[in-house]
């Protein structure tokens, strides 16, 4: 990926310099934009670069969690942990907001309160008790845009935001304001996402095109060549004794997909025919028999099945709580020897440790394994995991359930716990209207109703508030 890189680098040096930059890395799943998004941010240190990194993803249920990425972001930036309670966080958000905004905090924090779900026992916590969910919409954007600019005037800021293809409405809106900011401020907007031309995020292509004509660079990661597919594998396992026909089966299969013959090599060393020998490589020689799956998936399920049963359960746990999973929450969900099966999991490089603060949480090396392991999990056993998330969710951030009504609402409505997610679809969707986030408010409303009518439940007054809400939202609209 040497070429694309460099155009990549261009793109930072720009940045670095102190011009605005966008620049979208679109490529199909397993095709190598996360590994060219962590050679940028490891370059950028190496170089010793003085700028600020943050990340945000978004993750399959996030079209129903507003402004997801830029929650992880602000939850980041200002040190959030998961054990903080609601007046640490007030005190950080606030220290930190009057550090950028020394003469005009009182501005920003009501809308950063509302965001977190904050309250900060002053006269903040009324600033917003007379607007209408639209100007509420439209002032959290325009200042989250002020916040961003303020950071990166302190120092160049690169925003990382991953998986857009899962992008809420909302986030795709902010990130086209942003748009805007690149002519004053070094802001990097570094946009990664499948080529998924149903999704909203498909029109960030265009708009940054005519907007910002001389700011914008597009990276369309293409399968790699034979040439270069055979120099990965060469690169991966150095090995004298692999027969060339398990070469060609890697290569014919692969289609040049990076993540597939990484998989495949990882999979040939869990099943011990490929092995290390004073530090070499060696292929045993039952390896030419070997049948490799024709897809991604059917290898990662045969090196999850290869597993201990016990790692096997804390990875099927994890699956169920998404890409990125907090250890707290998953600790809730497989106590027992938590430690030494993540060792063991991160050894066989199936996940990692995402980052330790604020709160250690691990992510799955890739989308694509924590989507295979999450389909291979029965749908008896995958109920009982989303109700054990839920209640681990309410005993561990009970102080601060307004935060998690959407995740709430998605665990508990893949349970059998039918009341429990009419509930929190209803919390979820009163939020989300209070936001203006109509399309999100809709959806939440209209599943509470589906579950109340498939599951047969008499709550005439559950069904009352789901159809007030839904028809407060449409009539806002």
């Amino acid at each position: 990926r040497e070429r694309e890189f460099a155009k990549l680098w261009k793109a930072a040096e720009r940045w670095l310099q102190g011009q605005g930059q966008i620049v979208s890395v679109i490529g199909e799943a397993g095709i190598g934009k996360s590994r060219l998004v962590r050679e940028l941010v490891d370059e950028t240190r190496r170089r010793g670069a003085m700028s600020l990194i943050l990340e945000g993803c978004c993750v399959s249920i996030g079209l129903s969690i507003n402004l997801l990425p830029f929650l992880d972001i602000l939850r980041a930036y200002f040190g959030l942990s998961g054990e903080d309670d609601t007046d640490i966080i007030a005190r950080k958000v606030t220290e930190a907001t009057n550090y950028l905004f020394p003469q005009n905090a009182d501005e920003v924090l009501p809308f950063l309160g509302y965001l977190l779900s904050i309250r900060f026992d002053s006269d903040l916590d009324e600033k917003l008790k007379f607007a209408t969910p639209e100007q509420i919409r439209h002032q959290t954007l325009m200042r989250l845009r002020e916040f961003f600019e303020a950071l990166a005037r302190k120092k160049p800021l690169l925003l990382i935001l991953d998986d857009l293809h899962w992008a809420d409405d909302l986030s795709v809106e902010l990130l086209f304001l942003l748009l805007d900011s690149l002519k004053t401020v070094p802001l990097m907007l570094l946009c990664v996402y499948r080529p998924e031309q149903e999704h909203r995020i498909w029109q960030l292509r265009d708009l940054a095109r005519r907007k910002c004509t001389d700011r914008y660079t597009e990276i369309e990661l293409s399968p790699l060549s034979d040439q270069e597919s055979r120099k990965l594998v060469e690169t991966l396992l150095t090995i004298e004794d692999l027969p060339e026909s398990v070469r060609d089966m890697i290569l014919q299969k692969s289609e040049g997909n990076p993540f597939y013959i990484e998989e495949v090599i990882r999979s040939l060393i869990d099943s011990d025919l490929v092995y290390q020998d004073e530090g070499r490589w060696k292929a045993r020689a039952g390896v030419a028999d070997i049948a490799v799956p024709d897809t991604i998936q059917g290898i990662i399920l045969a090196r999850v099945d290869r597993l201990q049963v016990k790692a096997k359960n804390v990875l099927q746990c994890a699956s169920v709580l998404g890409r990125l999973f907090k250890y707290r929450l998953l600790e809730h969900l497989t106590p027992l020897e938590l430690d030494l099966r993540l060792n063991e999991l991160e050894e066989r490089e199936l996940v990692h440790e995402e980052r330790a603060v604020p709160e250690l949480e691990y992510a799955f090396k890739h989308a694509l394994t924590q989507e295979a392991t999450y389909q291979s999990v029965l749908v008896r056993q995958r109920k009982k995991i989303h109700h054990r998330a839920a209640v681990g969710i309410e005993a561990l951030y009970r102080e601060r359930l307004e935060e998690y009504y959407e995740e709430l609402a998605h665990h508990y409505s893949r349970s059998d716990d039918a009341e429990k997610a009419v509930e929190y679809l209803i919390k979820a969707g009163d939020k989300a209207k209070q936001s203006y986030a109509n399309e999100a408010a809709v959806s939440h409303f209209q599943k509470a109703l589906e579950i109340l009518e498939q599951r047969k439940l008499e709550h005439q007054d559950r069904k009352l508030e789901a159809l007030r809400g839904l028809g407060e939202v449409y009539f806002g609209i």
